[in-house]
């Protein structure tokens, strides 16, 4: 999404299970919205419902479809459906090729750190170019 002055902006949806309430988002410059529709990466600690995957959007969070667990099929579909992309948490690996994540009270949260961090990187990448 694109803030009041054109600049990328992170919008956060609204949740009273959060330890950060939603002013604190804000005090840093996030826009808190229950609307998404121009968001193009989505970022989850905890797989979406399946009538938020929309077209041609990014998705990032433990999709646990990897594996083929049949109840996750339906899920997976809707993704292949939605020409969305998906980038799963549980299959970030190390240089190693070793997985980095696993299933724990934080490995939500620290996916979405390494996918911030590998972000990052390829921005940096990008921009050296």
């Amino acid at each position: 999404c694109s803030n009041k002055s054109g600049i990328d902006c992170i919008i956060v949806q609204p949740c009273t299970k959060r330890i950060h309430h939603g002013f604190e988002y804000e005090d840093v410059g996030c826009e808190i919205s229950d609307d998404l529709s121009e968001c193009g990466i989505i970022l989850e600690v905890k797989q979406p419902k399946m009538e938020m995957i929309k077209l041609d959007r990014d998705y990032t969070f433990f999709s646990h479809t990897h594996k083929a667990q049949r109840e996750n099929f339906p899920f997976l579909d809707e993704i292949l459906k939605e020409r969305a992309s998906l980038y799963d948490y549980e299959l970030i690996v190390g240089e190693n090729g070793r997985r980095l994540l696993a299933f724990g009270k934080f490995a939500d949260r620290v996916g979405m750190i390494e996918f911030f961090s590998g972000l990052g990187k390829r921005y940096l990448l990008w921009v050296k170019k």
